[in-house]
């Protein structure tokens, strides 16, 4: 089950939503839709969009397929928020932690037709901020793509 509730700390709500998300794949649609919904009306356009809603999916595809090898008893958390000049996309879990060597490997050129070993090369190649950390036993992704300075309100 997937549950949604606005954070009582946001000062505007339409501009922050956490959601908390069970360990199955059948929750990250949901989630990507919701990433992609405070995009578009963030200002991104339809491509910047998707392309943060893509590296979200890949984040938590490995969460759950990688961090919690594949159990269904786990939960993570995906936080929007829309900051005057950036959609901000935070995934955080419990699960285990991305292997150094894999975010120390040099950006390589990917392709639709493989199966795996992309992830991180999607999310890297699709948003213009990824910053990960672990920190009490918690990983923290910050996914972000920025508003263009037309589309920002003023």
């Amino acid at each position: 089950t997937m549950r949604l509730r606005q954070l009582r700390s946001a000062p505007d709500p339409a501009k922050r939503v956490r959601l908390t998300l069970d360990s199955r794949l059948e929750s990250v649609a949901a989630a990507g839709a919701a990433v992609q919904a405070f995009a578009l009306a963030a200002g991104l356009g339809e491509t910047a969009a998707g392309d943060l809603e893509l590296a979200m999916v890949e984040a938590a595809n490995n969460i759950i397929l990688h961090g919690f090898a594949g159990a269904h008893d786990r939960g993570y958390t995906v936080e929007i928020r829309v900051n005057d000049d950036e959609v901000q996309v935070t995934l955080r879990d419990r699960g285990s932690a991305i292997p150094a060597a894999a975010l120390a490997a040099r950006v390589q050129p990917w392709s639709l037709e493989e199966e795996a070993s992309r992830g991180l090369a999607i999310m890297r190649a699709c948003a213009d901020r990824f910053e990960y950390r672990r920190t009490g036993g918690y990983n923290r992704l910050v996914l972000g793509k920025r508003i263009p300075e037309t589309r920002r309100p003023l």
